[in-house]
């Protein structure tokens, strides 16, 4: 779709159906490049049309409370309200960089894994987030409020860019809400092994890679698969996005190891560094 702007509209598409906000609740132009999907509750139950009703909610509302969001999803489809194009009114501290989201189901609530919930999450909300990653060039990962305010690429929630940013009291998705198994699923879904989370010592922390062409985050006593990589450019990527996850690193580049050789990795024996039972080099 094109705008009378003559910008180029997006909605992805999954989208089953669209609900205009009517009460100019947004902007149509964004301040910053799109670096977040951020994810929300709506504070609903998981019924058939929640979504929609959600979206149809938002577009009426008025100050001081105006609303709305990029999508919405429920058992059942994904409704779309903004495009992504468009700045939504949904998470202060993330609207200008923010594709939001926000999801039948509520902050409190504990029952994650129940049949209605795990079918929201596994077939509308992990396939529209990996769509908007893949679309959008982000990288699976969790943001937590620190990341946030690095200003780093990923996937997060109301609650911690509440955290990060101070600028609303919501909670949402809730302290129970999942967020790990969806970072993997939308891993799964983009052909990307998903990093393994932890404590990393960022020191000692070194990327290498394997004949078969993978990225490896190496260090630690511990080994994470982060992404195929069969070319240089691939590889560059690779560890672009790693570095955009916050662990540091020397700079890359090729060199000949002990057998000789040409790797893509860090060099000055950074294949000595690796404990033996990393098995690293598959």
């Amino acid at each position: 779709m094109v705008s009378s702007k003559g910008k180029h509209l997006t909605f992805s598409p999954l989208t089953n159906r669209v609900v205009l906000p009517s009460n100019g609740a947004y902007y149509d132009s964004r301040l910053d490049q799109i670096e977040l999907v951020v994810l929300h509750t709506a504070e609903c139950d998981l019924v058939p049309n929640a979504a929609f009703a959600v979206c149809s909610y938002l577009s009426r509302t008025q100050p001081p409370n105006r609303a709305s969001c990029h999508y919405c999803t429920d058992p059942w489809e994904i409704v779309g309200q903004c495009h992504e194009e468009w700045t939504a009114w949904t998470a202060p501290g993330a609207n200008a960089n923010g594709i939001n989201i926000e999801q039948a189901g509520r902050a409190h609530q504990t029952d994650w894994n129940s049949p209605l919930a795990q079918q929201m999450i596994m077939t509308k909300t992990v396939p529209l987030v990996a769509d908007i990653c893949k679309r959008r060039g982000l990288p699976p990962l969790i943001l937590e409020a620190s990341e946030l305010i690095a200003e780093r690429k990923g996937i997060t929630d109301h609650r911690r860019v509440n955290d990060a940013f101070h600028r609303s009291d919501h909670t949402d998705c809730g302290s129970n809400y999942p967020i790990q198994q969806v970072r993997i699923a939308v891993a799964n879904l983009l052909g990307v092994e998903p990093i393994i989370p932890g404590k990393k010592d960022e020191d000692d922390m070194k990327i290498v890679t394997s004949d078969s062409g993978t990225i490896y985050l190496v260090g630690g006593g511990m080994k994470t698969a982060l992404v195929p990589a069969p070319n240089w450019n691939d590889t560059l990527w690779a560890i672009n996005q790693l570095l955009a996850s916050g662990v540091a690193s020397e700079w890359i580049q090729q060199y000949t190891d002990n057998d000789g050789v040409v790797r893509n990795g860090v060099p000055q024996g950074a294949l000595d560094r690796v404990a033996d039972g990393l098995d690293m080099i598959p």
